[in-house]
């Protein structure tokens, strides 16, 4: 950092970090101030193990300069990029869900309730299930009650910190020896940090949070906690083979031989889709495509369930999950119900006529 202003005397740089001391004593009387920036400054930096030296001329001006070492941002338990696409966010954490089968479901422990607003806030909309605790009492109870696949661990709280809560997670074994932890505080030194890593968490957010930063680090970690065998293939989802309201529509609007001939073009696309997948030569743009034709195509024809999955399905494309033989399956399975739903529906139509 340089500037051109009064400068600072060469006979006055060596005591220029030290508590209360300003370059004359006319400064503090033109431009304010107790003499102590320069010094906090300095204590800071070497409490990172970094350096700050000055170089200076009178009436030329004065250039600071500090010397950091930092780790690379994949190594840095801090997130150090974070992601502030909502589109993007909602997709990822939606591949999660079909990966886990579940909802996700997230522990936020802070004993601030201004922060545990915020911290609702931040995750609305999102397909999340949050659980709040207050301190790290509560945090156990809540681990020991439910199934939980990340955990926001606020550091200085009342009854229990979160260093301690931590540590008795990490002893717990099995799944909580694993489960994610990322700490947050204001306290971000370097002593802090090493301090959240040597209790057992895995990353660390400094206060204040800012939410693209807490999110990349939520998906992070997420990201790293999960393997295939979390994944069991496609989440069940509620709407049937056949919306029979939307398929009279359809009879209305084009007749029955328009019917069956549009079904029959849907079947013999979605087959060719499923084949052209099953090849496992697509890459995740293409994937995507087909994904998002198949959500069309079966909301055209009234086949409400196959439509969720293939809306699905491209929600974990985005978030980097390709679909599974398994979800294959459950995609040709869907196909298979509304086949039948369809000629159920044309037997009803004819016992009536």
């Amino acid at each position: 950092m340089s500037d051109t202003g009064i400068g600072i005397p060469s006979n006055r740089l060596d005591n220029l970090f030290a508590e209360f001391m300003q370059a004359d004593n006319s400064i503090t009387r033109r431009f304010g101030g107790t003499g102590l920036g320069l010094a906090i400054s300095k204590r800071l930096i070497d409490q990172m193990n970094g350096s700050i030296t000055v170089e200076s001329t009178s009436d030329v001006g004065t250039t600071f300069t500090v010397r950091l070492t930092l780790p690379l941002a994949s190594e840095n338990p801090v997130e150090m990029k974070g992601t502030d696409d909502g589109d993007d966010v909602a997709a990822r954490f939606d591949a999660f869900t079909v990966r886990i089968g579940r909802k996700l479901r997230i522990l936020f422990v802070e004993d601030n309730p201004t922060n545990q607003f915020v911290a609702t806030q931040l995750l609305k909309g999102f397909n999340v299930h949050l659980d709040m605790a207050g301190n790290g009492l509560e945090a156990l109870d809540s681990v020991s009650r439910f199934t939980h696949d990340l955990i926001c661990m606020d550091m200085r709280m009342p009854e229990m910190d979160g260093l301690e809560a931590t540590r008795q997670i990490r002893r717990m074994g099995g799944r909580m020896a694993e489960i994610p932890i990322i700490a947050l505080t204001a306290n971000a030194f370097k002593e802090d940090i090493d301090a959240c890593m040597a209790s057992g968490m895995n990353r660390f957010v400094a206060k204040p949070v800012r939410r693209d930063i807490l999110l990349g680090a939520m998906l992070a970690e997420l990201s790293a906690s999960m393997t295939d065998d979390d994944r069991p293939g496609l989440i069940p989802v509620d709407p049937p083979a056949l919306d029979l309201a939307a398929f009279d529509e359809l009879f209305d609007m084009i007749g029955e031989d328009g019917v069956v001939e549009m079904v029959g073009i849907f079947e013999t696309e979605t087959r060719r889709r499923l084949s052209r997948l099953a090849a496992g030569d697509q890459d995740a743009t293409t994937m995507s495509r087909e994904m998002h034709t198949l959500k069309g195509a079966a909301g055209t024809v009234a086949a409400p369930y196959l439509a969720a999955l293939g809306r699905t399905l491209e929600h974990a494309l985005a978030g980097g999950i390709a679909p599974s033989e398994t979800d294959l399956r459950a995609i040709e399975a869907g196909l298979n119900a509304f086949l039948a739903a369809v000629a159920s529906n044309a037997g009803t139509r004819a016992e009536a006529a």
